[in-house]
């Protein structure tokens, strides 16, 4: 929940960059984080993000969502240096 608030953050304020510093353990995702704004850069410096066990409780779930619209797509969203494991066997 952090990092999707931090996200939802920066979004708030037009964009931004959320760095997610290194660390020893993989940081456990309960939820998919999702995009939905512009100007947006995820700094992972070599961080990995994986779905924490039963976070998709037997489903398809998208570990980064950048959810645009036809009328109105995400623009200038980068996303670097994260390793995103989303193996959930």
């Amino acid at each position: 929940p952090a990092i999707q608030r931090a996200i939802n953050d920066a979004l708030a304020a037009g964009g931004g960059v959320v760095r997610i510093p290194r660390a020893d353990k993989p940081y456990a995702l309960r939820a998919g984080l999702t995009i939905t704004g512009d100007n947006l850069v995820i700094d992972g410096d070599g961080a990995t993000l994986r779905l924490a066990d039963g976070a998709s409780a037997g489903a398809i779930v998208d570990c980064i969502e950048v959810a645009g619209t036809d009328t109105d797509p995400a623009d200038g969203v980068t996303i670097r240096g994260l390793v995103i494991d989303a193996n959930y066997w």
